[in-house]
């Protein structure tokens, strides 16, 4: 891309990539569109929450260290880094949003 010898038509994101700043988001055609890539870290059910706040306060330190970002954004890859209970209203987001397209093609995990 940064070569010129491909050019993206859009970032599936809410809002333009900081590492690509020059090509637009496709919500701004399409409003509402958006579909990101998300890794999260979670812990078994049950799990003490002093233990989880522990775990959560050290994988947002690892994604702040320079090197790691250096690599994430090299990438394309913004981290957010969130608390546990705004990951957790993410999924229910996801849920909500892709639990009826799920549901009427019958798609089962496996």
């Amino acid at each position: 891309i940064k070569a010129g010898r491909v050019k993206p038509l859009g970032v599936t994101s809410a809002k333009r990539s900081a590492s690509m700043p020059e090509v637009p988001a496709l919500a701004e055609t399409v409003p509402g569109y958006e579909m990101v890539l998300w890794i999260g870290v979670f812990a078994p059910a049950g799990t003490p929450g002093e233990v989880a706040s522990k775990l959560n306060a050290e994988v947002v330190r690892i994604v702040r260290l320079p090197e790691v970002r250096e690599t994430l954004d090299a990438m394309g890859v913004e981290p957010i880094g969130n608390t546990s209970a705004q990951m957790a209203e993410w999924i229910r987001r996801e849920i909500a949003k892709y639990g009826p397209v799920v549901k009427a093609a019958n798609i089962k995990a496996e």
